[in-house]
């Protein structure tokens, strides 16, 4: 986000959110429906406040309906937050205060955001999952805005130090994936859960960003930047495809764990694409467009 509003003198809030709404709506909401639909046409009982958490995008603020419904609608609810704030802090801060100002003021939440996450980790509060101290630790949205805060000092540095300049990173890029694959492998004793990986991450994409070679020719290729775009349905319909389609190929005999995750996949990316094609793209249209008239002046 900060790339794409890095040279607006200011940001238009009524815009952003409007054009924020578009994007993920859609998606969201045909997701939650897809999910629900089973529930409605075979008369299961289910959750009324979850039900109305999620259709408000409120339910991580809920830590006991974190994960109701549609589970990976949760980061929805938190990005909803980054969305409320990114405006004023845009407005206010980024385009006024020196970048390392910003930066300092940054890292240090970062800091103290992973110091306390790691501290409600103790026996003394977290009770392990399922519960209300995991969902609250994991899911709940201030416990992760430090994530956004250290995205937004990337898109900042970004655009000051690196944007006019660009050059082959591939050797860089292989190392920082082989970083991360450290990180991922080796017990450290701490949390990566909740933006610890930004450390690692926000190297990584800051090469991507600005490579020129053989890497970014390969992720120009118009089938990976097309996977690129429907890759938050890939996500936001992860559940609702897996408990139709696993219900369906297990009654037409399919039972090998392999080609039941292989064909889900499959059916994943298609679900995917055609809802980008012909629900998402069309809708994001037409509400991006969406203006209220004013009404005329009485003579």
């Amino acid at each position: 986000m900060v790339l794409a509003y890095a040279k607006s003198p200011k940001l238009e809030i009524a815009e952003y959110y409007r054009s924020r709404f578009a994007r993920i709506a859609p998606a969201y909401y045909l997701a939650l429906f897809l999910f629900m639909l089973p529930i409605f046409t075979r008369g299961w009982g289910y959750d009324f406040l979850g039900l109305a958490l999620n259709a408000t995008m409120l339910q991580s603020w809920v830590p006991s309906k974190a994960l109701s419904l549609n589970a990976p609608g949760w980061s929805l609810s938190t990005e909803l937050l980054f969305y409320l704030l990114f405006p004023f802090l845009f407005n206010s801060i980024y385009k006024i205060r020196s970048f390392w100002l910003v930066a300092a003021c940054g890292v240090a939440f970062f800091i103290f955001s992973q110091v306390t996450h790691n501290f409600l980790l103790k026996p003394l509060f977290y009770q392990g999952f399922p519960s209300a101290s995991h969902d609250l630790v994991y899911y709940f949205p201030p416990m992760h805005l430090n994530e956004f805060i250290m995205g937004n000092i990337a898109g900042l540095f970004y655009m000051k130090y690196m944007a006019n300049s660009s050059r082959a990173n591939g050797p860089w890029i292989i190392l920082s994936i082989l970083a991360l694959l450290f990180c991922l492998k080796t017990p450290m004793g701490l949390s990566l859960h909740n933006g610890l990986l930004v450390i690692v991450f926000i190297p990584m994409i800051l090469l991507i960003c600005s490579d020129n070679g053989l890497f970014s020719r390969v992720m120009s290729l118009k089938p990976l930047v097309f996977l690129g775009e429907i890759s938050f349905g890939i996500y936001i319909f992860q559940m609702p495809v897996l408990i139709v389609s696993d219900s369906l190929l297990k009654r037409a005999g399919m039972a090998d764990p392999t080609m039941l995750f292989f064909t889900y996949l499959v059916i994943l990316g298609i679900v995917s694409a055609l809802s980008f094609n012909l629900i998402e793209t069309p809708l994001r249209r037409k509400i991006n467009e969406f203006r209220i008239a004013p009404k005329p002046l009485a003579a």
